[in-house]
């Protein structure tokens, strides 16, 4: 099912997360390992090829339900990381994830990602609530979410869990289309 992209802007497109980017996917969780392991340790499970292929085709399996829009941030040439919109249908609701390779944050991919994800779950999916949940500590991740114009609304205590254990909380963060800026503001 080739053929779905979001352009961001002349530097940035987000491209369907499909089974042929599992080598590319691969290696950037190999070469992030230290940097991933902290806030998105099942990240660092895609670093050999299988794991990187399975993960891509179950996300595919979601996008062909409806149940999700997985992709690739691609800026230069490179995949820089994965971004996902899973989708509740009856809830008309969505919630992002994303993670970023070391040598991609800091210059406003995550920023410019989460907020044309929002705007396509909005005015194309017709959702009416994205959410974010961040490990509390998860500054970065916190930054994005908050220049997107998502709201804080809690902390989902004993929420984050890795390999069955739990490992900290969880700030529950939401975006209706109202907070979204503008296109042209964007």
């Amino acid at each position: 099912m080739r053929g779905f992209e979001l352009v961001v802007d002349a530097d940035l497109t987000l491209v369907l997360a499909e089974a042929r980017f599992a080598e590319r996917l691969a290696a950037l969780s190999r070469a992030n390992r230290e940097h991933l392991t902290r806030f998105d340790p099942w990240a660092v499970e895609l670093a050999d090829v299988p794991a990187a292929r399975a993960a891509l085709e179950s996300g595919m399996g979601r996008f062909t339900a409806g149940a999700g829009v997985p992709v690739l941030a691609v800026t230069g040439g490179g995949v820089a990381g994965s971004f996902g919109l899973r989708i509740d249908g009856g809830a008309r609701a969505g919630s992002v994830g994303y993670w970023l390779g070391a040598a991609y944050t800091g210059r406003g991919i995550a920023t410019r990602a989460v907020r044309a994800l929002a705007r396509y779950a909005f005015e194309e999916l017709g959702l009416v609530r994205v959410e974010a949940r961040l490990e509390v500590s998860n500054a970065a991740s916190r930054a994005v979410v908050e220049r997107v114009g998502f709201r804080r609304e809690g902390v989902l205590r004993c929420a984050a869990v890795a390999h069955g254990v739990v490992v900290g909380d969880l700030e529950l963060w939401s975006l209706l289309p109202g907070d979204l800026p503008p296109a042209a503001a964007g």
